[in-house]
């Protein structure tokens, strides 16, 4: 939704608009976390797309642990 204001003495809310369509993900309460942000530019809104039913392949997440160990012996400091 937007909308917009009148730099007045008083505030002066304008008329609201709806920006754009979310699909129902987006309105279900099974989100965690926040699924949008505004792009650094101001101009650009930018929404995790939740995509098609995730595999058991796409889910996995991995964990290094240490990685900073490996990081110095794959790349040696003088």
């Amino acid at each position: 939704m937007s909308v917009p204001i009148e730099r007045a003495a008083t505030f002066r809310p304008g008329t609201v608009t709806v920006m754009f369509d979310l699909p129902p993900f987006y309105q279900s309460g099974l989100r965690i976390g926040r699924e949008w942000d505004i792009a650094s530019d101001g101009e650009r809104f930018l929404i995790v797309n939740p995509g098609e039913t995730a595999t058991s392949e796409q889910s996995r997440i991995v964990v290094v642990l240490n990685w900073t160990e490996e990081l110095k012996r794959l790349v040696p400091t003088k």
